[in-house]
């Protein structure tokens, strides 16, 4: 059997780069252009890759985009919680939750929101995309999930104990505050306020089981 050389790829591992290169490609199209216009063209373009090579791995603008979307949330999800879980400070440490929510939210209204809220207000009159989208999002619940627990050191809870709900409220909350900075990219005062309200709830989530 030949040895592999050093350097020498297989075929394998070049279609998984072309992939990846299509799929950040892809989010990169809808960032900038928005759904509507994240064309086959667009992407073939901005990816350097051929037509063909794209269509054959994704023959619908519906599985391109969903499958962009979904890896890149996969790969940046991966990044954040082995990032931020080795240089946050101890969590006994009073920076601890200052540092936390400011690099939550740092993550949250970067590019791939923007990817993300094309996507959603696409599939709202698109049954189809909308089917694939409520995939991608109990997907990405799920993995916020185990990673703000793996951050904060937390075990999974059920019922009406606070862990519960603490990764979902967050960021439900840090959603709806990049929202109203696209409806008022002036008003930093509110970004100021509910970011320090974010961190003034974070203690809540160390409190024992709530009464019935």
């Amino acid at each position: 059997m030949a040895t592999r050389r050093r350097g020498q790829r297989t075929q394998a591992e070049r279609t998984a780069t072309m992939r990846a290169r299509v799929l950040n490609a892809t989010v990169e199209c809808l960032v900038e252009y928005g759904y509507v216009g994240t064309t086959t063209t667009a992407v073939v373009t901005r990816a350097g890759v051929s037509r063909g090579a794209v269509l054959h791995h994704f023959p619908t603008k519906q599985d391109l985009v969903t499958s962009a979307v979904e890896y890149v949330i996969d790969q940046r999800t991966a990044a954040f919680v082995q990032r931020f879980a080795s240089s946050l400070p101890p969590r006994r440490d009073e920076r601890f939750v200052d540092a936390l929510m400011q690099a939550l939210w740092t993550e949250v209204k970067g590019p791939m929101f923007y990817a993300w809220l094309e996507l959603l207000v696409a599939s709202r009159t698109h049954p189809e995309l909308r089917a694939r989208v409520e995939r991608i999002a109990e997907r990405w619940t799920e993995a916020t999930d185990q990673g703000f627990r793996q951050i904060f050191g937390l075990p999974r809870e059920a019922g009406r104990h606070p862990h519960a709900l603490a990764p979902l409220f967050t960021f439900m909350v840090l959603n709806g505050l990049a929202l109203e900075q696209i409806a008022r990219p002036n008003a930093a005062d509110v970004e100021k306020r509910v970011l320090r309200a974010l961190k003034t709830m974070a203690p809540l989530a160390t409190m024992p089981k709530l009464p019935d």
